[in-house]
């Protein structure tokens, strides 16, 4: 009997987060004998339908008291990382002494959970445990190196690129060497990783979506633009909304799904700019089953994204996946993605003028999204292919 552990980090106790591994698990579950989900935390009180022979843990993490009590001791994370803080500044750095607090509090709380403990009891040398993310949980491959197969995926702005995190992440050169894959889901980041850890098994094997039932074709007054985000700083949906006013001479209506800690900003600067151009329709939080259900029921003619950091968007695959052109900004791997047959790169730190030339340019170009996405970003391609692979270590 083969096992896999998934580890996540809130999935399949969600309601948004991780929606994406909803596609991927139904691959994985064809793969294994037995899947066990271990998350670290809930959202909401909604729970995820898993395959039938799919299990979820109760989240680890889910008690303030509890946690800050597992977290403070455990002898083999202490004798380990105790030593890491008087390195490369670490104590005197405020970003990397909350990195290091970070990961030795979720070290000490995996290895001293009875789940773990338990899980750690019945692995064999055939399971694989998969972390879904390049952070956390991961640092058990180091403590647990040699009892089974570990995979780690890293996405990106979270888990990977560390210049987020000032060039520091606890552990990460000891849980390279201790993983039989890192799994990417951009090379950019495969290439990105190699340079700093030449030692690491690196993979590439990108994310997917679905096929999305297309709506009827219809025409509009309007330039219909989408965006779909948290409404946070990293994602900057603000600036989608000024680059649009900057379009001159256009109608446009433009429709954003997601809520977020900057949502209130937003409508302020909404209601600033009553009557001008852009139409504005702010959905707020949905369920990702209801982005999909939009997808399928409205035409568009433009999808935006405008982070200062990624991995490879799902939402963007999703929106080419609907023949839907994209401008993006040229940082992570987007590149990746939005390329000359699938719309415009601008600028890691754009202007809204920047970005309003490229709405120009995508209204009078010729693009092939759809079929650019069936070639790269086909979920049943690229799930069935890591699938594969998880179950041939």
């Amino acid at each position: 009997m083969r096992n896999l552990y998934l580890f996540t980090v809130k999935y399949p106790y969600t309601r948004y987060a991780e929606c994406f591994l909803e596609d991927e698990i139904k691959y994985l579950a064809k793969r294994f004998d037995h899947i066990q989900i271990i998350p670290l935390e809930v959202e909401g009180d909604e729970v995820k339908p898993l395959p039938s022979n799919c299990s979820a843990s109760l989240p680890l993490f889910v008690n303030k008291n509890i946690f800050f009590l597992r977290g403070l001791y455990n002898w083999k994370v202490t004798k380990k990382m105790i030593p890491m803080l008087f390195k490369r500044y670490t104590l005197f750095d405020r970003i990397r002494r909350q990195d290091w607090l970070k990961a030795y509090f979720t070290a000490n709380n995996l290895l001293n959970s009875p789940e773990v403990k338990s899980i750690s009891k019945k692995l064999n040398k055939d399971d694989v445990c998969y972390f879904y993310w390049g952070k956390w949980s991961n640092v058990l491959a180091y403590f647990w190196k040699g009892k089974c197969h570990f995979v780690s995926r890293f996405h990106g702005e979270g888990d990977l690129w560390e210049e987020c995190h000032n060039g520091y992440v606890p552990l990460r050169k000891e849980v390279v060497g201790a993983l039989d894959a890192a799994v990417f889901i951009s090379e950019k980041g495969r290439r990105y990783f190699e340079d700093r850890y030449p030692q690491c098994k690196a993979f590439f094997y990108p994310l997917g979506s679905n096929e999305i039932t297309l709506p009827q074709r219809t025409e509009s007054d309007s330039l219909r633009v989408l965006s779909c985000s948290t409404v946070s700083k990293l994602k900057r949906v603000t600036l989608i909304y000024q680059s649009l006013l900057a379009v001159k001479d256009t109608r446009i209506k433009w429709t954003h799904i997601g809520g977020g800690p900057e949502l209130d900003t937003l409508n302020t600067l909404v209601e600033e700019h009553q009557g001008s151009n852009v139409e504005v329709e702010l959905l707020g939080s949905v369920s990702h089953d209801e982005v999909l259900e939009y997808y399928s029921s409205h035409c568009n003619d433009l999808f935006i994204n405008l982070s200062t950091n990624e991995g490879v968007p799902v939402s963007i695959m999703e929106a080419i996946s609907c023949d839907i052109p994209v401008i993006a900004t040229n940082v992570g791997g987007n590149s990746e993605i939005v390329t000359k047959r699938t719309g415009v790169l601008v600028s890691s730190n754009p202007e809204p003028a920047e970005v309003a030339n490229a709405v120009k340019t995508i209204r009078s170009g010729k693009f092939e999204p759809r079929t650019f996405w069936q070639e790269k970003y086909n979920a049943d391609k690229n799930y069935e292919a890591f699938a594969d692979f998880l179950s041939f270590l």
